[in-house]
């Protein structure tokens, strides 16, 4: 799986570094920092994991930023239904990707 280094979220970079022993010690796969713009995630999961874990901790970096102070339990099933979404409509998901790179592109 490919991991970006920066994930920007409504404007902010946050780096997006592997820490896998302080996490798996912890017992979580991800953490986001606000106040360092940083997400952390263990890559001792699967790839499948991975992805669920970072737009997880993308979340909370928009749920930070829009003060909208959701709970990890609504974080977590937003992220599930999401994910399924994306899934399920691949298709859409790859033309509006074409059409945002279009755009960012004129």
């Amino acid at each position: 799986m490919n991991i970006p280094s920066i994930l920007t979220i409504l404007g902010k970079d946050y780096k997006v570094n592997e820490n896998t022993e302080i996490l798996d010690a912890m017992g979580i796969c991800g953490r986001v920092d606000q106040s360092r713009l940083e997400i952390q995630y263990s890559f001792s999961q699967e790839p499948q994991q991975m992805m669920d874990t970072l737009v997880h901790e993308s979340l909370h970096g928009i749920d930070y930023a829009l003060s909208l102070e959701l709970s990890e339990g609504q974080i977590t099933r937003l992220t599930t239904g999401l994910l399924c979404f994306m899934r399920d409509n691949i298709e859409f998901i790859l033309e509006t990707v074409n059409q945002l790179t279009e755009e960012k592109g004129s």
